[in-house]
């Protein structure tokens, strides 16, 4: 944990306002598995029985009658599928994430309201 986190000095932060750049200096503190489930408890559920498989969404929004850009869903996927990629990695392989929610809403589905059909699964 960094506690006292400060601009290192030659930094121009006139203006600053939070912004997260430059080089900074902060007191350094190692803080054990032990410590945390001192201030926390034991973990709920435990690691055998908790979840592993998430479904996340990426949503690409536009503008009523715009056409999405080619450039930019390409990005957006590259990200999505980095993003599960990083997940996995960061898990040890232990839990994973997909995009597949399930059938594709259409026009047909919805109604003044919105989605008039059961929830995706």
């Amino acid at each position: 944990m960094l506690r006292n986190l400060q601009p290192a000095s030659g930094n121009d932060i006139a203006g600053w306002s939070g912004r997260c750049w430059g080089t900074y200096q902060a007191d350094k503190e190692i803080i054990s598995i032990d410590q945390i489930v001192a201030a926390g408890g034991p973990r709920e559920p435990q690691a055998a029985l908790s979840r592993k498989d998430f479904i996340v969404a990426f949503v690409y929004l536009l503008e009523l009658g715009q056409m999405p850009d080619p450039d930019l869903l390409r990005l957006h996927r590259e990200y999505r599928d980095k993003v599960i990629e990083y997940w996995f990695h960061i898990a040890g392989g232990r839990s994973r994430i997909t995009t597949n929610v399930g059938p594709r809403i259409s026009e047909g589905d919805l109604g003044p309201t919105g989605w008039q059909g059961s929830a995706l699964h």
